[in-house]
Parts: C-alpha cells; structure tokens; sequence
C-alpha cells in the first residue's frame, strides 16, 4: 500500500495482537523480515499503529504498510495521527543471532552488522528526503500540511526531524 489508510484503533484488537507476536515469538528463534515479520505486521494493524515511537501521535487513526516515499524510499510502516499531523515510520529487519552485532575475528568487542547499518542508513535517507520535501505541495498533500516524523518533543508547533 503507497498511501494512508484509515484505522480506528481498538485496544481489544491490539491485546489480542499483542498475544500473536508473543505466540509467533515464543515459536521461532529466528525471524525473517520478509516471510515472518512483514506478513504477521501486515495483518495486525493496531499492533503496527503501537510500534511507533513520536510522543506527538495522540490518536493512531492512518496507518500504510509499504508506504512510498516519493519514489526514492519505502517504509514497511507509516503510522499517523492526522489531527496532530504526527507520523512515524517503521523499518523492520531480520530479527536472528547477528541481526544487530556480529563478533570480527578475535575481538573481544562485537561490531554493528550489515543488516543493522543498512536499516540506520534507510532511516538517514528517508529523513533527508522528508526534509528535502518538506516545503513542497506534495508533503502538504501526503501529511496534510507541516507534520512532524519520528521522535519529537511535544510542543505548540512541532519540529520536523
């Protein structure tokens, strides 16, 4: 999906949700981003809405999977709160032993790994093409007007980051 849909967030839905994730967690030691994770995420919505980390999301009311970002970058979850104009883009890797360090020959300190410095760059990317947008109609139609993505402080007139 490229653009926002809506979602009434449901508590009860969430719960349930919440309880598949630590089934499927419970289940498989290892988790890959395209046949495990994007597929369980991708059907249970309000769990997605909840993953998002922006303090200026009140109410989780938009949400896309796969969402474009002028055709340069894709998130696998966008979440929104349109009345605050507050989104949150969520990037998902393999969740296995050396998904986020791995050990270089001898040391005795581990290293980032590949697929954890790959998910950083996306998000560097993605936030210098948002700012690089910020000012044109096409961001105005996409969030409905100046929003803020990602962590922000909660003010008056937030920030874009």
């Amino acid at each position: 999906m490229k653009n926002f849909e809506a979602l009434q967030f449901d508590l009860n839905k969430c719960i349930k949700e919440i309880n598949d994730l630590k089934t499927l967690l419970n289940t498989k030691r290892e988790l890959s981003e395209k046949n495990d994770i994007l597929p369980f995420f991708k059907q249970r919505k309000h769990l997605s809405a909840i993953g998002s980390f922006n303090p200026n999301i009140s109410l989780y009311d938009k949400i896309a999977y796969e969402f474009d970002i002028w055709g340069d970058f894709k998130t696998d979850v966008a979440v929104g709160d349109s009345q605050f104009k507050a989104y949150c883009f969520i990037e998902f890797e393999d969740a296995k032993q050396n998904s986020v360090f791995k050990k270089v020959g001898n040391k005795s300190t581990t290293e980032w790994s590949h697929r954890f410095e790959h998910g950083l760059s996306q998000l560097v990317d993605w936030f210098y093409k948002l700012e690089d947008q910020r000012a044109t109609r096409g961001f105005r139609t996409k969030f409905g007007g100046e929003a803020s993505v990602g962590w922000v402080e909660r003010q008056r007139n937030p920030p874009f980051l």
